[in-house]
């Protein structure tokens, strides 16, 4: 089996006809609370957190743990991703791979969040019930079925509002380029006035 690739098995009731992604989000759920289904049969699934929705996850997870219990947290950082990948003029890369992948782009490729995340089966406690909740997040906004809370935001930081990070994000802000639309729990999101959609 290659890095990126989880191989586990989930429960999940053989009359639902649930989607594969669906029930190895339910088997992550149904490990980290110990719930039993009354009809369950067993099934392997692979998620490739390598690519597509596995990796947006693993990003959401990577960045937004902490907060994974606050509304719209989560979601606002998938949102950022796909903003990315819809916005002209600002130079953003076009697929989802790509943005998550530039370098520079984010911190939490860097993190242990991230690599540990490659195969979701290593994570327990609140960290299983926060990768568990960024697959569903990752699923939802891919879908349509979540929609952007952040009103198309392109950058996000974690901290304290007044304290932007340095650099380039900074002076973005200062000039008035970069603007805060949104904050949910300790992340902080901004638009471009750059950007196009």
């Amino acid at each position: 089996m290659g890095p990126g690739l989880f191989v586990g098995e989930c429960r999940h009731d053989s009359q639902t006809g649930q989607s594969k992604l669906d029930q190895f989000t339910n088997g992550i759920l149904d490990l980290v609370f110990g719930r039993a289904e009354a009809q369950t049969t067993t099934t392997t699934v692979r998620l490739d957190t390598s690519t597509g929705v596995g990796l947006l996850a693993r990003i959401i997870f990577a960045e937004g743990a902490q907060d994974f219990r606050v509304p719209n947290a989560l979601e606002g950082i998938g949102s950022v991703i796909l903003n990315r990948v819809a916005s002209r003029g600002v130079g953003m890369p076009s697929t989802i791979d790509a943005v998550i992948m530039q370098p520079g782009a984010f911190d939490g490729v860097n993190n242990s969040l991230f690599a540990v995340a490659q195969n979701p089966a290593n994570l327990t406690g609140t960290n299983a019930q926060a990768f568990a909740q960024s697959l569903t997040v990752a699923r939802g906004l891919l879908s349509g079925s979540i929609i952007d809370p952040t009103s198309r935001a392109l950058f996000f930081f974690s901290g304290n509002l007044n304290q932007p990070p340095n650099g380039e994000f900074r002076r973005n802000i200062a000039s008035g380029r970069l603007f805060h639309t949104s904050s949910f729990g300790s992340t902080h999101f901004f638009g471009d006035r750059d950007a196009r959609f």
